[in-house]
C-alpha cells in the first residue's frame, strides 16, 4: 500500500502542488505532517482519502484535488474523525461522486455520524455517496463495484 502526501513545496511556484513520498512510522502506517490535510492511499485500485477532522470547503477542495491526482474511479473518503460536514463540502463530495459514477465508479464515505450522513442526503437526496460505519465495509463495496464493472460492460 502506498501513501502520498500533498502539500506546497516551498521551492515551487506559489499555488503549485507537488507529491511527496510517504514517510513511515514503525507500524508501517504513513505519518502525517502538519502541512498535510488529506492522506491518500491506494488499495487495490481504490483510492482511500482520510480526512483528519471536520470537513470544510478547503478540505473538500483538497479531497477533489487528491482524487483527481490519483485518477481513480473508486474512492473511499474516510470521515471517521469528522463530527460535521460543511454544506459546501458535502456538495463538493456529491459532485465528485457524480463524476466518478459517470466513469463507472463511485464514492463511498466512512462515518458513523448521523448528522454527516444527513448532510449528504440533504444536498442530493437519492444521489449521495453511500455511507458505511467501517472502512472495511466501504472498501468491500467499492471493490465489489470495481469487480462488477467489467461484467456490466460485456
Amino acid at each position: 500500500m502506498t501513501t502520498r502526501h500533498f502539500g506546497a513545496d516551498p521551492r515551487s511556484q506559489a499555488g503549485t502542488r507537488v507529491e511527496f513520498p510517504a514517510s513511515r512510522t514503525d507500524g508501517g502506517e504513513a505519518s502525517v505532517s502538519n502541512d498535510v490535510a488529506v492522506q491518500t492511499r491506494d488499495f487495490g485500485g481504490c483510492t482511500i482519502l482520510t480526512v483528519p477532522g471536520d470537513l470544510d470547503a478547503a478540505l473538500a477542495d483538497e479531497i477533489r484535488w487528491a482524487a483527481n491526482a490519483a485518477d481513480s474511479r473508486h474512492v473511499v473518503v474516510d470521515l471517521g474523525r469528522a463530527g460535521s460536514v460543511d454544506a459546501s463540502a458535502a456538495t463538493a463530495l456529491v459532485g465528485l461522486h457524480e463524476r466518478a459514477r459517470a466513469r463507472g465508479g463511485g464514492v463511498c464515505v466512512v462515518t458513523r455520524e448521523l448528522g454527516v450522513r444527513a448532510q449528504f442526503e440533504q444536498v442530493a437526496p437519492g444521489f449521495a455517496p453511500r455511507c458505511y460505519d467501517q472502512i472495511g465495509d466501504a472498501l468491500e463495496a467499492s471493490m465489489s463495484d470495481r469487480d462488477a464493472a467489467p461484467a456490466d460492460l460485456a
